[in-house]
């Protein structure tokens, strides 16, 4: 399956990305690595992810505890 990133999600991304390098510079990496992860594994089994509450045709994966 294809993962499709809308323009909010991928904004959303690049302030996440801003702010972690500004306060925990080590960290991002780390980040990066695990959505790649999670990306994938959303790729290939899709509904192995619980329906979000508020929209249930989108699947939500949570990436782990981050500051």
């Amino acid at each position: 399956m294809k993962v499709v990133y809308t323009e909010p999600a991928l904004r959303d991304l690049d302030g996440i990305t801003l702010w972690v390098n500004q306060h925990y510079p080590g960290l991002g990496r780390a980040i990066e690595r695990r959505l790649r992860i999670v990306v994938a594994h959303i790729a290939r089994w899709p509904e192995s992810m619980r329906c979000s509450t508020h929209r249930p045709e989108v699947r939500v994966a949570p990436l782990g505890r981050y500051p």
